[in-house]
């Protein structure tokens, strides 16, 4: 059996997408029979508290190391603590693979690298995108320690792309690894109201204030929106009255994993307003996954990285990213109960982006024979 440690420097749960995955990246490889360890910050819950928050059925081991976030005196976050920590356990149990998807994390564990432990670095989002302003030097940090790590692994051809051309040039091992959800089919919505639903977060760049102004457009849709921090809820909730939309429009807020099937149940199709902006174009959006998962249609903008997984009229109705006019057009379309019925045929049929499929990918890429040492890292 191999063993393997996936650190994460922060307190759990956090609350994000990220802290989601990690969490069903472990239990997924525990079920393809690796020993694994997730090593996070002190002052995370208990094991049973987070295996209910995340809804885990298979535990796996789990390490609280010192952490130092803005919950002291000084109100400051100190990541050392924990990094040196978990470079001693490394040290001491000597794992097969090190699991990292944290710049100054892997930065810090590459510069001690052991020669027996293969580095594998999960990259969900880059540094740099074509066409967009970046930080040069953050770029050449992330060059750097990706350049070292003896596998990389991205969710989209399109980051894939992005790091085997200039300016990134990557020699190392770059492989596609698509996202995966626990999520499972629906039941049939009720008849009435007719139930628009966007799962996720709402920073700039998700396309939130693009939804409400295509929303306005419409007459019969009401629109649920789960996610978000309480400052991004207020600016929605007052451009809904600018548009006159409140009535129809219902800001849930963060909701824990475990009860996104009660609430998205009554949905008869999902939104994925996200812009063309900086990396949203190449990266992989899991409520995608989850919107699919859950068998119901969904509006979505034609961008590459959608369409590497679904095609316009295959379950999904396409929009011109950045336009409201051009969504708000999908949506009224989508009024039309033929046409939503004829997109829930269409996507149940989808190979699901399951966990164990993920777990296999990782099996076979992680097989002694398929993945080289590089060279220590700096």
């Amino acid at each position: 059996m191999q063993r393997i440690i996936y650190p994460y420097n922060e307190i759990l749960p956090k609350k994000t997408a990220h802290d989601v995955y990690i969490v069903h990246q472990c239990e997924a490889l525990a079920k393809a029979g690796f020993e694994i360890s997730l090593l996070c910050g002190s002052g995370s819950l208990n094991d049973q508290a987070l295996f209910d928050h995340y809804k885990v059925t298979t535990p796996f081991p789990i390490k609280r190391l010192p952490i130092v976030r803005k919950n002291n005196p000084l109100n400051l976050s100190w990541n050392k603590p924990f990094f040196f920590f978990t470079q001693r356990e490394i040290n001491r149990s000597r794992p097969g693979h090190l699991f990292l998807s944290v710049l100054k994390q892997g930065e810090y564990h590459l510069k001690r690298k052991l020669p027996s432990v293969r580095y594998i670095y999960e990259a969900h989002q880059l540094s740099y995108y074509p066409h967009t302003p970046f930080d040069k030097s953050l770029f050449e940090r992330e060059k750097e320690m990706l350049s070292h790590t003896d596998l990389v692994t991205v969710p989209t051809r399109a980051m894939q792309t992005i790091l085997q051309q200039p300016p990134y040039s990557l020699t190392t091992p770059v492989e596609v690894v698509p996202l995966a959800v626990n999520a499972t089919p629906l039941p049939p919505p009720p008849s009435n109201p007719l139930t628009l639903m966007y799962v996720g977060q709402l920073y700039a760049g998700q396309g939130l204030p693009l939804l409400l102004q295509a929303l306005s457009h419409t007459q019969n849709w009401r629109l649920k929106i789960v996610g978000g921090k309480p400052e991004e809820i207020e600016k929605l909730s007052v451009l809904s009255s600018k548009l006159g939309i409140e009535d129809r429009v219902e800001l849930m807020g963060f909701q824990p994993p475990s009860a996104l099937r009660e609430i998205v149940k009554s949905s008869h199709a999902f939104v994925a307003p996200f812009e063309a902006v900086e990396r949203m174009s190449y990266v992989a959006h899991t409520k995608l996954y989850e919107y699919a998962a859950w068998g119901r249609p969904m509006v979505v903008p034609d961008l590459p990285s959608v369409r590497e997984h679904f095609e316009d009229q295959e379950g999904v109705l396409l929009f011109e990213a950045g336009s409201h006019s051009s969504l708000a057009n999908a949506l009224i379309k989508l009024e039309n109960q033929a046409l939503r019925q004829k997109l829930q045929q269409k996507i149940e049929q989808l190979d699901p982006f399951s966990w164990q499929k993920r777990a296999t990918h990782y099996t076979e890429l992680l097989k002694t024979s398929n993945l080289p040492f590089q060279k220590k890292a700096f």
